[in-house]
């Protein structure tokens, strides 16, 4: 039988398990696991390789359009708002440089990278606040993909994956336009 590996340190108090049975918090956040250790063993092979199937939410701002249509996908298709946000990166991936600055960028190497022309506070889209839930080593590759692309954020990145996969096109600024 493979040797699990030891729990991960936690994430700090958002992150804690659940309260016992009976027992309500309001202040407490719900961990969501999928399947149990034995049907990972089998099924995925996840506790083999150290991958933890714990889901870790997290906050994105989207202009109002991507947003509204990341709802509006995720009610058609029945895939999670993580589900599509990782289908949209994996779409676009080797789009995201061009779509990220589409009028070309400065920068990236000594100074922080940006988009070529207007002032970055100008015609800044509505924001709204989603939720995404991913695995901890999915936020770590988005992590990784926004130092490479030089993105401003992961709202960057993902805002501007969705518009591009969503076909939302030239009619929805992002953070980006």
């Amino acid at each position: 039988m493979p040797k699990i590996p030891p729990a991960r340190p936690s994430l700090g108090a958002a992150f804690m398990p659940r309260p016992p049975a009976g027992s309500t918090s309001a202040d407490s956040a719900e961990v969501v696991e999928l399947g149990s250790k034995d049907e990972e063993e089998q099924s995925s092979g996840a506790a083999e390789l150290g991958h933890d199937d714990t889901i870790v939410p997290s906050t994105v701002h989207l202009a109002v359009a991507v947003a509204q249509g990341l709802v509006q996908a995720s009610k058609r298709t029945g895939r999670t708002h993580g589900e599509l946000v990782i289908t949209a990166i994996e779409d676009v991936h080797s789009d995201l440089e061009s779509l990220l600055f589409p009028g070309g960028k400065i920068g990236g190497n000594l100074f922080r990278a940006r988009g070529v022309g207007g002032k970055p506070s100008e015609g800044k889209a509505e924001k709204k606040g989603v939720t995404v839930g991913l695995y901890a080593d999915d936020w770590v590759i988005i992590d990784q993909l926004k130092d490479q692309f030089k993105a401003r954020s992961r709202s960057h990145l993902i805002g501007t994956a969705l518009k591009a996969h969503l076909g939302l096109g030239a009619t929805t600024r992002t953070e980006s336009d």
